[in-house]
């Protein structure tokens, strides 16, 4: 690759933080049973429930502070429920988990990718090439994110639209998938900035070459 300024340097440098960032975010995300909670005032206790891609935890909290837990994976290959609303709700549970793992895998994509940019790794890709693709890979990842944070708010609508005794609470994994999002949007701005300059430099100094691109 060429060599790059040292304000361009920076701003590589920068995005390359944050594309860790938000993979850390989204990987504490899935890995995670905090993404929403819901909770149910019963004759003698308290219902918590926390929900996450792969769990689903329900707690009893009763008035004197005794809470007992128990903890049961998530069912999404298949619906109690063989209503059009019950396949309806199992539909958009497995759009949820699919695209918020795909973004995830996107984003770990985007880090093989940003490898190319190591001296001597894959020294012959125009530097323009590099950027550009990041900067796609990581607008997929935001698209992706989007759909899956999306579907997993139309389930809870969908879950809970009749029911008014249940008070329901988005976690801070929930929070941490969009803040995720979020800084993937960052980085694929940041990436076409950097080409637009790269494009930028070649004009203005005239040479036009593989390698000054």
């Amino acid at each position: 690759m060429a060599s790059m300024s040292q304000g361009q340097m920076l701003w590589a440098f920068l995005s390359i933080f944050l594309c860790f960032v938000s993979l850390g975010l989204m990987c504490a995300s899935i890995g995670t049973n905090s993404w929403v909670q819901t909770s149910k005032n019963m004759t003698d206790y308290t219902e918590v429930t926390d929900i996450g891609l792969w769990k689903i935890c329900i707690s009893e909290v009763k008035s004197d502070g005794w809470v007992r837990k128990t903890c049961s994976y998530r069912e999404l290959i298949d619906s109690a429920d063989k209503t059009t609303q019950g396949m309806l709700q199992m539909r958009l549970d497995q759009c949820f988990v699919i695209f918020v793992c795909l973004s995830a895998f996107v984003q770990l994509i985007t880090h093989l990718i940003l490898l190319c940019g190591v001296p001597d790794c894959c020294s012959s890709l125009k530097k323009t090439h590099l950027f550009f693709i990041v900067a796609v890979t990581q607008l997929l990842a935001v698209l992706l994110g989007i759909v899956g944070c999306i579907c997993f708010i139309a389930l809870q609508d969908e879950l809970y639209k009749t029911t008014t005794s249940i008070t329901l609470t988005y976690q801070w994994s929930f929070m941490l998938a969009w803040i995720s999002v979020g800084l993937c949007l960052i980085e694929s701005g940041i990436f076409v900035v950097l080409v637009k300059v790269c494009f930028d430099n070649v004009f203005q100094s005239g040479k036009f070459n593989y390698y000054s691109m």
